[in-house]
């Protein structure tokens, strides 16, 4: 309750308490133990503090890995988050190595469990050199599948957004098309999820130079999100905006201007005129404007509360 209240002071004081008292009761080796260990790195990386989180979660797994071994998805969910943890300290391969681990514990499981309450599917994707990267694979850990098959797509997201920051685009987009069709599959098109997810790939085939299959996706990325989050949405602006670069990367400079203005206007609504993302586009619709002849006039930041 503490923790998701957002108090991690007194969660992590309570945690440490219940610490101590199941150490004393159950001994260091026992899975309680390892679930207090594993909560307290959670707040420890709520925290900020990611080289303590990541020392509570390594003997949250060596508890679990005694007592459990290592095919099985209480271990797997530690490596899950210690890869997050890596992630957010830009360790990138050691970030990829873990997801990757977690990956390959989950196939394991699936492919050896008979049990239909503990698996949904193994589906093949495109098949190509790699043919075992390239498995969806949907797995129900809990009661929930569909939660469960979500986080097989938060996970191929994960390991996307590690890659992009590693510049391997080809590898990048492919886990992004797995995420998407887990998203379309248990969310359906129209969900935010699959917003973010053709936006992320718009912007991968944007620095690859596929500029009409990027305006594609980002046209369905912000067809979803006004109607998901309305016209005026942050997030609405940040795909006109990126519509625009789009635009002016086609020597369309007119069409680039009017997309980073709708961006300007919808960012003075929602930060006001003198935030940075507002001041940004300003200055980028009148970097634009100059580039061509005649353009129709465009609304400018008047005024605002910032």
């Amino acid at each position: 309750l503490l923790y998701d209240q957002g108090n991690m002071e007194d969660s992590m004081l309570s945690h440490e308490k219940s610490l101590l008292i199941r150490e004393k009761v159950l001994g260091k080796m026992h899975l309680d133990v390892a679930q207090t260990y594993y909560q307290m790195a959670r707040v420890l990386w709520r925290q900020w503090k990611l080289d303590d989180a990541m020392k509570v979660y390594e003997k949250a797994l060596a508890i679990r890995l005694e007592i459990l071994g290592e095919k099985t998805f209480d271990v797997a969910d530690i490596y899950y988050n210690m890869a997050i943890v890596l992630d957010d300290q830009e360790k990138l391969t050691e970030a990829m190595e873990l997801y990757k681990k977690v990956l390959s514990i989950w196939k394991d499981i699936a492919a050896t469990t008979t049990e239909p309450s503990s698996l949904i599917g193994v589906e093949k994707g495109q098949k190509d050199d790699d043919e075992e990267e390239n498995n969806n694979i949907v797995l129900v850990v809990d009661s929930n599948s569909e939660n469960n098959q979500s986080q097989v797509a938060a996970l191929y997201n994960n390991m996307a957004n590690v890659l992009r920051r590693q510049g391997s685009l080809m590898e990048e987009m492919k886990y992004y098309e797995m995420a998407l069709a887990i998203w379309r599959n248990v969310l359906g098109d129209g969900h935010s999820k699959v917003a973010d997810t053709y936006n992320n790939m718009a912007c991968v085939l944007d620095e690859q130079g596929e500029l009409t299959r990027a305006m594609d996706l980002y046209r369905k990325a912000l067809s979803i999100w006004k109607r998901v989050l309305g016209d005026q949405h942050a997030k609405v602006a940040d795909i006109h905006y990126n519509i625009s670069i789009v635009y002016e990367k086609k020597d369309q400079f007119t069409e680039a201007a009017l997309e980073c203005s709708k961006a300007c206007d919808i960012y003075q609504k929602n930060y006001g005129i003198n935030h940075s993302e507002t001041m940004d586009a300003q200055q980028e619709v009148m970097r634009l404007k100059a580039l061509v002849v005649d353009l129709p006039s465009t609304n400018q930041p008047t005024g605002g509360n910032d």
